[in-house]
């Protein structure tokens, strides 16, 4: 926590007032009073870690679905029901911001704030009066950077919670798992397989995406999840320290290219999983069980087969300017990829060169414009359409990627030579 070094709500309900600035608790404090409103979990969370809140969890006490609809009329908002037949339980969605609103009707507030996964996000504040509740211990587990789960049920109530704790010790920077939580955890692990591969697919997404994600992985290792949920089946799991150990460069690496670029540039998350299965055997065999399972979208797949198809960062030119050239707006993905194989030395060796080639080469790397077009070559060389003349057409077009062939004169030379070897 960022405020008193005693972990006491009143003390921790001053640092919550900043949030009654912003449109969503704005929103939910004008609910109607016998809502009895409590704002939960993660917004009370990061705001007293000093984090900007980003998604608002709220509670009501019936009348949820005239409540759901208000808030969305008030945002001009979609509202999902999420509960289906199962529970009262609404999102309304909003372009900076969503709203997760939970009707517990007869549930009483212990209960309710009993079955949420882990302490730090059981807190809850009344919004009609600022009073903050800690029914689990949740403040002072803020203040020790502890995940620990609300109830021994936890994760036997709902196994993605197990993967939760991996994000969440990603998320939370300095939070780590206490042991008896560790040990629940692990215990439910195996029972993943009862949930729905779209809500695994979420979560994991999720945590590959997190920069960093190196600590959560680490975690999975502790749980045994890796590699039991990219195989689809329990199996020795590859050399840890080596394989965490490129996690953490391809951080550095996607960092270093993100400063450089001064944008958000790399796929973490199709690097991060193209890691993990190419650790594997049968990698490619792996990797489309898991697209099978729907554990993976087809686009995340097609993207880590791709970076699967990479061997090495490039060493000359030509070679880096053809895989720039075919990598395009994923070159930054491939090439942090493909640098965390590698020490700091050849990393350096070998950024520098792409770098400058990117800022002084684009468009002739990316989208050169052809220097003779398929008739042209055809009349050229008097040769019809076939295979032939697609193995010129793109050699030469390689070879003008490659800076081998820049004008019209070189690029009619090269043809030449080429159909009389």
């Amino acid at each position: 926590m960022t405020g008193p070094s005693r972990a006491t709500p009143a003390a921790a309900a001053e640092l919550l007032d900043p949030l009654f600035a912003l449109p969503a608790t704005v929103a939910l404090a004008a609910l109607p009073a016998e809502c009895r409103t409590l704002l939960v979990g993660g917004a009370l969370r990061d705001q007293l870690l000093g984090r900007p809140p980003r998604d608002f969890d709220a509670v009501v006490a019936g009348g949820g679905p005239a409540a759901a609809r208000a808030l969305g009329e008030r945002f001009g908002a979609r509202v999902i029901e999420l509960g289906g037949d199962r529970f009262a339980a609404y999102r309304v969605v909003t372009p900076d911001f969503h709203i997760d609103l939970w009707d517990r009707g007869e549930t009483s507030l212990e209960d309710d704030l009993r079955r949420r996964d882990f302490t730090v996000n059981s807190l809850a504040l009344q919004l009609a009066d600022r009073r903050l509740l800690d029914l689990h211990g949740g403040l002072e587990d803020l203040r020790h950077r502890s995940l620990r789960a609300t109830s021994e049920r936890s994760f036997s109530e709902d196994p993605l919670r197990v993967l939760r704790l991996a994000r969440f010790s990603v998320e939370l920077a300095g939070f780590r798992a206490e042991p008896a939580t560790l040990e629940l955890a692990r215990a439910a692990a195996p029972e993943l397989g009862r949930v729905a591969a779209e809500r695994v697919r979420e979560e994991l997404e999720a945590l590959v995406s997190a920069p960093g994600s190196a600590v959560g992985i680490d975690l999975l290792f502790d749980l045994a999840l890796y590699p039991a949920l990219w195989r689809g089946e329990p199996a020795p799991a590859p050399p840890r320290p080596e394989l965490v150990d490129r996690l953490e460069r391809l951080e550095r690496r996607a960092a270093e290219l993100e400063t450089e670029r001064g944008e958000p540039a790399v796929d973490r998350a199709a690097a991060v999983q193209a890691i993990l299965f190419g650790a594997l055997p049968q990698s490619a065999e792996r990797l489309r069980d898991a697209h099978r399972k729907r554990l993976l979208s087809s686009r995340r797949a097609r993207a880590i087969e791709a970076l699967l198809g990479r061997r090495r960062l490039p060493a000359t030119e030509p070679e880096r300017r053809w895989l720039l050239h075919r990598s395009g707006e994923l070159w930054t993905t491939v090439v942090a990829y493909l640098g965390s194989a590698v020490d700091d030395g050849d990393w350096r060796a070998a950024l520098g060169p792409l770098l400058r080639l990117t800022a002084t080469e684009a468009e002739a790397i990316f989208t050169p414009p052809p220097l003779l077009d398929g008739h042209q070559i055809a009349e050229l060389l008097d040769i019809g359409p076939g295979p032939r003349l697609g193995e010129l057409a793109g050699g030469l077009r390689r070879a003008q990627i490659e800076g081998r062939v820049t004008t019209r004169e070189e690029a009619i030379a090269w043809l030449h030579q080429a159909a009389e070897s």
